[in-house]
């Protein structure tokens, strides 16, 4: 069974450090959805445009240039209850983490949702 990483409430923009650098998969659900939150069709209840986006990153200042955090591509929050893993996910049956030592979160206005990462 997966190790939580991270588990909480967020809103705004923020950061948060884990100390395992394995990754298996986010999950998040949306708890209150901001004025720019969108539906793309009506009657859809699950899909949503412009909620924000999620993005792993490390500390790589091993490399050189001081420490700084680079950032992996950002994790678009199109659902309200949504699943991230890495691809692909397993191979052999052996799970496939992605490294990583924190997650930043960029969520709109007045949008908050829980999240959960799992390693």
């Amino acid at each position: 069974m997966p190790a939580t990483r991270f588990d909480s409430d967020v809103a705004g923009v923020g950061t948060a450090t884990f100390a395992n650098s394995e990754v298996l998969y986010i999950a998040w659900h949306v708890l209150t959805e901001g004025p720019r939150v969108r539906r793309p069709w009506e009657g859809d209840t699950e899909q949503i445009l412009g909620a924000g986006y999620l993005q792993l990153g490390d500390d790589l200042s091993a490399i050189g240039d001081g420490a700084s955090d680079h950032w992996d591509a950002p994790i678009f929050l199109n659902s309200v209850a949504g699943r991230w893993t890495p691809y692909p996910s397993s191979l052999s049956g052996t799970f496939m983490p992605v490294l990583a030592t924190r997650i930043r979160w960029f969520l709109s206005p007045s949008t908050s949702i829980h999240l959960h990462v799992f390693g």
